[in-house]
């Protein structure tokens, strides 16, 4: 089979700013991958958030080397890459007494980002160039005294510098949600605690053959 080498790394690094909780931070990464051009496997890809709607992963993913807000999830590839992220997180709101001790608000803290990928695609055309800038808000909360989950808004705008890029590529604005810490045993534990129990039912019998051909011969019964 053909064979695909893929090298990549990252530098990030950052420095809190003199206004309390805030800081900016640099997120870079670079690649580059080697075999047959037809071969999928023989590109990086990119876009998107990263987040799902339910999640249990990092918060911020736009972080991650191959998201890039503004474009879908693997709409942009390349054999060689560049990408850097600015990031601004902004001072926390705290709140005190939003919700009941069940389920209650704990702070809210936004953060504005912009990004830039430069990306060399795998059919040898010009290398393209990529922007985008956007904000997530996260919102952390607690539910039934015990579980810590956060709801994420993000929003991007991506640009294009140059055209066309693989194709086609539609540039338009992005929205993600996201619900984190509440996916697998924890989630599962909050639906125990409202009172929910899960319950578990042996399977239906599979039907006869006999049952099958007469369902089939009623179905296809044409009235007189």
């Amino acid at each position: 089979g053909d064979s695909v080498s893929r090298l990549r790394g990252g530098l990030d690094f950052g420095f809190a700013l003199p206004f309390g909780n805030s800081s900016v931070w640099l997120y870079n990464a670079a690649g580059m991958a080697g075999g047959e051009r037809s071969n999928s496997l023989a590109s990086f890809y990119f876009g998107g958030f990263g987040n799902n709607y339910v999640d249990d992963g990092d918060i911020k993913r736009y972080r991650e080397y191959d998201s890039f807000p503004g474009f879908e999830i693997d709409e942009l590839e390349g054999r060689e890459f560049g990408k850097s992220v600015l990031e601004l997180n902004l001072p926390p709101l705290r709140f005190e007494e939003v919700g009941s001790p069940g389920f209650f608000l704990g702070w809210a803290r936004p953060a504005l980002f912009a990004g830039v990928l430069t990306a060399k695609p795998a059919d040898g055309s010009e290398r393209r160039t990529f922007y985008n800038a956007g904000a997530q808000v996260d919102l952390s909360f607690t539910v039934v005294n015990r579980l810590d989950m956060t709801l994420s808004f993000g929003y991007a705008n991506p640009t294009v510098y140059q055209l066309p890029v693989c194709g086609k590529v539609a540039v338009d604005e992005q929205v993600s949600i996201s619900l984190t810490g509440s996916a697998g045993e924890d989630f599962a534990s909050v639906l125990r605690a409202l009172g929910y129990r899960m319950e578990r039912r042996a399977p239906l019998p599979p039907k006869s053959a006999a049952v099958e051909a007469v369902e089939t011969a009623s179905a296809d019964a044409t009235p007189a």
